[in-house]
């Protein structure tokens, strides 16, 4: 053996928006693409039929079959939440975007928890916890085709989505890792989250902030030890999707050619 590491599957963050460039980048660095399309409200005069039409047109002619990705709705989304309603509304938005990955021939769906750190005690932790558990639990048993990622955010440390992961105790059930949350939200340091998350790791997100918000910058520039965390992975053993979550063709290429030339992609 050579000691060379494994390579890494890449994904870059994208939207229907993006097509014109995102070909070129795929067919230059040999990554995959993260669907961000859906993980938000669509806009008014919308439409998500047609932006999953774009994105099955776009795969259908790629010359070689590419990974993807998919983030699923989240914004205002609470799915260990007490009122049913908004349960509800959870799972029809999460049924809709599986859907919609299944027919794309996805199959990494990116979820968040809906956790709030602002609620504190344990009235909120453990019937909070004890519902995402079970909402988790029921998407998961029901859609075992998928592999479903929750995904840091405003969590302020590896606790409550260990406990989540611990207790659903599924194969098809991990964690992404965001840096930048981590940096913003978290009271840890994103290096230190590596660790604890250990074997619960199923994706990275990698960009760069100064610290005051989710700025989603170029990788280098901002104060997120990159290089320290992916070396960080590489102890751990975890040689699984990296993500280049950012906006623009520029700061992706930047960003891919960040990992490129210290030997990381």
């Amino acid at each position: 053996m050579d000691g060379t590491l494994p390579r890494r599957p890449c994904f870059i963050s994208a939207t229907a928006q993006d097509l014109d460039w995102v070909s070129q980048v795929v067919e230059k660095h040999g990554v995959g693409v993260e669907i961000t399309d859906f993980s938000q409200p669509t806009e008014p005069g919308g439409s998500r039929e047609r932006i999953f039409e774009l994105w099955h047109l776009w795969r259908e002619a790629a010359t070689e079959k590419v990974l993807m990705a998919m983030h699923a709705p989240f914004l205002d989304l609470v799915p260990g939440s007490v009122e049913s309603e908004m349960v509800e509304l959870c799972r029809k938005q999460h049924e809709e975007a599986l859907t919609l990955a299944g027919s794309l021939g996805v199959q990494r769906i990116i979820f968040h928890s809906g956790y709030n750190p602002l609620i504190r005690g344990p009235a909120y932790y453990e019937p909070w916890l004890n519902r995402t558990v079970r909402y988790f639990t029921d998407l998961v048993d029901q859609h075992p085709g998928f592999v479903f990622l929750i995904e840091n955010m405003w969590e302020p440390n590896a606790d409550p989505l260990i406990h989540v992961i611990d207790r659903i105790n599924s194969p098809n059930l991990r964690i992404c890792f965001d840096v930048g949350h981590a940096r913003v939200w978290g009271k840890d340091p994103p290096e230190e989250w590596v660790g604890k998350l250990g074997v619960r790791l199923g994706h990275v997100h990698l960009n760069d902030n100064d610290g005051t918000w989710d700025q989603e910058r170029p990788l280098g520039a901002g104060v997120i030890p990159h290089e320290k965390i992916i070396g960080q992975l590489n102890t751990l053993g975890f040689f699984g999707p990296i993500g280049i979550e950012m906006r623009g063709e520029a700061a992706v290429q930047s960003s891919l050619e960040f990992l490129t030339r210290r030997g990381l992609l």
